[in-house]
């Protein structure tokens, strides 16, 4: 027998082919479930944020459990569990799919069969294949469903490391950025199958890592890399003598500049651009918390580093001591910091500002196609701004930690 949630969605034009079998929980808000999208059988909603837009699809192929997950217009999951994630209009995952907090699949972002994601972005048009472990990444390029960035099958980012007590996970990659991914008019980044990416990485835009290879370093864009030259060795292992700990450090800034960028970037052009539209201001509301999420999860794991190499306070022989000492001080710090930070250069933001005027003036259908619509001379006033918020959070690390 329907349960009355389920009775209630039915005659409310919500497709459940299967109603007998289909769980809805009591604090599921069901005006939250829109008319149009298809429940099919098996599935199960949970949670007060959880979130079904019109034209929608869920457990086509296998029972889908949303736990306070959002799914935008047009978005299709064939099978899995999904929680305190985000997916705007037209993302799509295949069966098996786990995705979990932190997680924002922007505009026709997709995942094929049995992908695992956490803390993962991933902007418009971007694919991963089948047999995916990208956890920690954020990953822009592409143009558009045919000209894409693109992760091949079986690939793993590896975002944990040994070091300290209970292990390393500042290890954030960030393939493209977020001052020039959000216009959609880069190039591709491709990593090939059967590969992995040691975290934290930086890949420029344009760039192919080629398949069957593990990478250990960054590149800068439009690079065709074909493997690394790893030297096998057997040596002593001190968990406590964590190395590189300058370029650690500055990849972890650059990677929390980046979200906070992204964060501006839904506050200025993206809920001016859904004023009215409720649907969609309800998205970038709560795009907004999993980049909460994620700024909490990377300031998290740099204090946990900072607890990491406490222990190597009492050695004085460590080459980069005098961080360490930094670290340790003043980790805790740099969250408030860059809460109380403004929103990059002033006069670049009020330049900004004064753009978006103008331009949503024509506002389009669809805001990839809105921001598509720019001139470079648009764009240009954007990128400086964003990156100017880059910037300033990379300073508040090197005012804190010493550049």
């Amino acid at each position: 027998m329907p349960s009355d949630s389920v009775r209630i969605l039915m005659k409310r034009g919500v497709h459940l082919p299967h109603p007998d079998s289909v769980s809805i929980d009591d604090d599921v808000s069901i005006d939250r479930i829109a008319c149009g999208s298809t429940i099919h059988a098996g599935c199960r909603l949970r949670g007060t944020r959880t979130a079904l837009g019109r034209d929608s699809e869920i457990g086509r192929e296998a029972p889908v459990t949303l736990e306070n997950a959002v799914l935008g217009p047009k978005v299709q999951v064939a099978g899995g569990y999904l929680r305190e994630a985000v997916l705007l209009d037209g993302a799509s995952l295949g069966s098996g799919a786990q995705v979990r907090e932190g997680t924002l699949l922007e505009e026709e972002a997709s995942g094929a069969h049995t992908v695992g994601f956490k803390q993962t972005i991933l902007m418009p048009f971007v694919t991963t294949g089948s047999l995916i472990n990208f956890c920690d990444v954020f990953m822009a390029g592409g143009t558009s469903r045919q000209d894409h960035s693109e992760v091949g099958s079986s690939y793993i980012h590896f975002n944990f490391t040994p070091w300290g007590k209970k292990g390393d996970k500042a290890t954030a990659s960030l393939l493209g950025d977020v001052p020039r991914g959000v216009f959609l008019d880069q190039p591709r980044i491709f990593l090939g199958g059967q590969g992995g990416l040691v975290g934290p990485r930086a890949i420029g835009f344009g760039s192919v890592l080629a398949a069957g290879f593990v990478y250990r370093r960054n590149y800068a864009g439009g690079q065709l890399i074909v493997g690394e030259t790893i030297t096998p060795q057997i040596r002593e292992f001190d968990p406590y003598a964590i190395g590189s700990l300058q370029k650690k450090l500055a990849a972890n800034l650059r990677y929390v500049g980046n979200l906070v960028a992204l964060d501006h970037w839904y506050r200025e052009a993206r809920l001016r651009w859904a004023e009215g539209d409720a649907e969609h201001g309800m998205l970038y509301d709560e795009a907004l918390l999993a980049l909460a999420s994620g700024k909490t999860a990377r300031l998290k794991a740099l204090t946990g580093l900072a607890s990491n190499l406490e222990p190597l306070l009492a050695r004085s022989r460590h080459p980069e001591h005098a961080l360490v000492e930094k670290l340790v001080d003043q980790s805790r710090n740099l969250g408030p910091a860059i809460e109380g930070a403004t929103l990059g250069d002033p006069v670049l933001h009020a330049s900004f500002r004064e753009l978006l005027a103008v331009r949503l003036s024509d506002r389009r259908e669809s805001f990839v196609s809105w921001v598509q619509s720019w001139d470079e001379s648009d764009k240009s006033v954007g990128r400086r701004w964003l990156d100017s918020i880059v910037a300033g959070v990379q300073a508040i690390g090197d005012d804190l930690f010493g550049g």
